[in-house]
């Protein structure tokens, strides 16, 4: 079924206010819409623009402090933020400024761009010449969870700088891997998400490749599936919110709102990532799930998240045709929306397996932040 949106930012409303063009739309590098009026042909007197926005005294229905998925930020110049007691000359040239809100996001999500065909372009997943790449590099941090030291990658985007702070997603292995899967086995974030900030196409970001075994030797057992191996998968969880967080946020610059946290997964990471989104709804505000196993610990009537935070979350599911599990993408897509919860699902053709992960992954980080 191939009812995934495409995603992006909301299109906006253009407005003419008197003589002057306002026009409505992102700024290059900031989740913000502009609305600019020009003064010219006015008075020496102030002239408020809160109530020309409004309908007051040019008579254009623009509401200034009120836009579905927008924060008002305020009127400026070049350099100042307008107050009512700032005189405003004409010639002057004022801007409303919204910040996109995660409910803004969402909305741009779904409500555009919706005959994708899940087809990404060649080349996606593989080094292009002129294109900067990010770092990875292995960590190691002391987890309470297990009583042990843990390890994980950490992908830092082309130019990152720790005076910046940036958006993460935390990306999560399989049944049989360990935080080096994605990285070794098949996966190409590196490539996949490079490629997409050089494109404009994903917000530059911080990405978490962490061992989801959560267990003091969590090294790949010889029965992958035994209760033991599944339970420390379900005790990720602990491990995430407890110490890898906190670490993640003591030695890299991450925000810490939800609506820039994400988190994802392959296989039984996929199923866990679900698990977790409903269970750490405050913190994570997106979640993406790519065929994900069976052995989820939540029942069906569990799987959603309190209402108020139904409308500014993301889920998105994945799966191959061909997959021998993919009845429990289907089930999980199914419960969810049962709870009112909204979901991107798509299929692609392919079996369990890097074919579809990758894809899950080009698709998610295009949707994020």
């Amino acid at each position: 079924m191939r009812n995934l949106v495409k995603f992006l930012w909301p299109l906006l409303l253009c407005a003419v206010i008197c003589i002057a063009v306002t026009g409505c739309g992102q700024e290059k590098g900031e989740d913000v819409c502009t609305v600019t009026f020009n003064t010219n042909g006015g008075t020496p007197e102030a002239i408020d623009p809160i109530k020309v926005a409004k309908g007051g005294t040019m008579g254009i229905d623009f509401p200034s402090t009120s836009k579905t998925g927008y924060r008002f930020l305020g009127w400026y110049n070049e350099t100042d933020k307008y107050t009512e007691s700032t005189p405003i000359l004409k010639n002057v040239v004022l801007k409303a400024k919204w910040e996109i809100t995660t409910l803004g996001r969402i909305f741009g999500i779904f409500n555009t761009f919706k005959d994708e065909n899940y087809s990404p372009p060649s080349g996606f997943d593989a080094r292009v010449n002129g294109v900067s790449y990010g770092t990875i590099t292995e960590k190691t941090y002391y987890s309470t969870t297990t009583t042990a030291n843990r390890k994980c990658n950490v992908y830092t985007p082309p130019g990152y700088d720790p005076n910046e702070t940036y958006p993460v997603l935390y990306l999560l292995h399989g049944i049989g891997g360990t935080h080096n899967e994605w990285k070794n086995d098949g996966g190409k974030p590196n490539e996949i998400i490079s490629n997409l900030i050089n494109s404009d196409q994903a917000k530059p970001m911080i990405v978490v490749m962490p061992n989801v075994r959560a267990m003091k030797n969590d090294g790949v057992p010889s029965n992958q599936t035994s209760a033991e191996a599944v339970a420390a998968f379900h005790n990720f969880i602990n491990d995430l919110r407890d110490d890898l967080m906190p670490f993640i946020k003591e030695n890299y610059s991450v925000s810490d709102d939800r609506g820039k946290i994400a988190i994802a997964g392959l296989s039984m990471g996929a199923m866990e990532s679900l698990h977790i989104g409903c269970r750490m709804y405050e913190t994570i505000g997106y979640i993406g799930s790519f065929s994900a196993a069976p052995a989820m610990p939540l029942t069906a009537a569990q799987m959603t998240i309190p209402d108020q935070f139904k409308e500014n979350t993301f889920f998105m599911l994945c799966c191959g045709l061909q997959d021998g599990l993919i009845s429990q993408s289907q089930n999980y897509n199914q419960y969810l929306t049962n709870n009112g919860v909204r979901t991107a699902y798509y299929t692609i053709p392919g079996g369990h397996d890097w074919t579809v992960w990758n894809n899950g992954l080009y698709y998610f980080a295009r949707c994020i932040f």
